[in-house]
């Protein structure tokens, strides 16, 4: 059987058997015939299949394993393939291959998620022909969002996830081991953290690619504890023990905060039972041992800092104030990214040769003073989307719920984060992540609709 089309094939299998109707799915017609088990044997055969559909590692997973064990490259500018003179990250030139040959769709998303997303692109693109180089900006946007279209079409099994899961969660993995290893050589100031990205992007965007495999690497864990998989539990708790070490000895604050949103979001995601004590009693000695034991010098020396009134955070917050500022001023298209980093040196610093251009930092006021309203509300219609609730079937609803709330979480820590950088925006560790998510809860939306048979 050809790979491309078993999953479908898979699908059109169980669908003719539970259905009297006959949907089509993927360009597959079924054809009517109703399967003879209606009690206690239909229910029996729908266990089985669903069981064997989730144990099967299909082609849009490996895929998307493929692609995410790639990502490790992007965390060295030695890898970074230069085009343009922009530094590309090299799983990029496999996307278009999934979508010639393994029957990824560039538009099989819902159509609120799709015309947000194209909506945006199109604004955004269109604001950015004030910058000097028109096409920069908009390129690294387009391969952002690419990204996620990717990634959001990689999980149709529950063995899916959790391999894609584990690309992600070595990305992260890698990023630790080198900030463990530079942290060692001694010739770093400690004070003002270890950057294991040192030369391609500041602790901001090191901890973009840290965060999401935390996430996912807690999603993993409960997995693998529920399925009695003792082992792989073991080697995913000692994966994100060393990413979270590492993400204090970065001394990036707006990391730490993330950390506790994430933990609240696998807080509501779990419930109160004895999985998500443990899950959350791990990450929490996780970070208690960070601290005491890893970086309690660079703990103290940031909280006193913040306590103090630290010059970097009232910087910040005249940036983000500045920045709506401009688009207030120009609320349409906004000024263009060079000029409104321009106006944020003059207004933050004054006549300064030595800080001709200043970044924006947050991204809702980059969004907004570069490129506008209707671009910021673009983008924030995308993320609303992602969460919107799907058509209540009657079956699966506790795994829906859990799966939606998982959306909500990651678009939640991506507008927690998105507060303090706005490279989240082209971030393929971010905007992968919320696809691969975003992914899951489609395909449980989808195995709903499977389970559910007519009267």
């Amino acid at each position: 059987m050809d790979q491309v089309h078993a999953y479908s094939l898979f699908r059109t299998e169980l669908l003719s058997g539970l259905f009297a109707d006959a949907p089509t799915y993927s360009g597959v017609c079924v054809r009517p015939f109703v399967h003879p088990g209606r009690g206690k044997a239909g229910a029996l055969y729908l266990s089985e299949k669903m069981t064997q559909l989730n144990q099967t590692f299909t082609l849009h997973g490996r895929w998307g394993f493929a692609v995410a064990c790639l990502l490790v490259f992007s965390v060295s500018a030695e890898y970074r393939l230069p085009l343009a003179g922009l530094l590309v990250h090299p799983y990029l030139f496999m996307l278009p291959l999934a979508f010639v040959f393994a029957d990824f769709r560039l538009f099989d998303l819902p159509r609120p998620v799709l015309h947000s997303l194209f909506a945006f692109l199109i604004i955004f693109s269109l604001a950015s022909l004030q910058n000097t180089n028109p096409f920069s900006e908009p390129f690294k946007v387009a391969a952002s969002l690419l990204t996620f279209i990717f990634f959001s079409q990689t999980v149709k099994s529950e063995k899916d996830l959790r391999w894609v899961s584990t690309g992600f969660v070595a990305c992260a993995l890698v990023i630790g081991v080198r900030g463990f290893l530079i942290g060692e050589e001694g010739e770093v100031s400690r004070l003002s953290g270890i950057n294991a990205l040192e030369g391609l992007g500041n602790k901001n965007a090191q901890s973009l690619y840290t965060l999401p495999g935390i996430f996912l690497a807690l999603l993993l864990a409960e997995k693998q504890f529920n399925r009695g998989q003792l082992i792989k539990f073991g080697l995913t708790v000692l994966a994100l023990f060393i990413v979270v070490v590492e993400l204090f000895l970065s001394a990036n604050r707006s990391g730490w905060i993330s950390l506790i949103v994430i933990l609240i979001v696998y807080f509501f995601y779990g419930g109160l039972n004895f999985r998500t004590i443990l899950l959350t009693a791990i990450l929490g000695t996780f970070t208690y041992i960070a601290v005491v034991y890893f970086a309690r010098d660079i703990f103290e020396h940031k909280r006193e800092q913040t306590l103090e009134g630290y010059a970097s955070d009232v910087g910040r917050q005249r940036l983000a104030t500045e920045a709506f500022k401009v688009g207030l001023e120009s609320p349409l298209f906004g000024i263009g990214h060079d000029e409104l980093h321009r106006q944020m040196a003059l207004r933050v610093v004054g006549q300064n040769k030595r800080y001709p251009l200043m970044d924006t930092h947050i991204l809702w006021g980059y969004l907004f003073g570069a490129t506008g309203i209707f671009s910021l509300v673009a983008f924030l219609w995308f993320l609303l989307a992602l969460g919107r609730k799907a058509a209540p079937p009657t079956t699966h609803l506790r795994s829906l719920r859990r799966a939606r709330l998982l959306v909500v979480g990651f678009v939640a820590l991506f507008i927690v984060r998105a507060m303090f950088t706005r490279e989240i925006l082209y971030s393929p560790t971010f905007m992968g992540g919320l696809g691969l998510i975003y992914s899951y809860y489609q395909m449980q939306v989808e195995h709903a609709r499977l389970a559910k048979r007519p009267a």
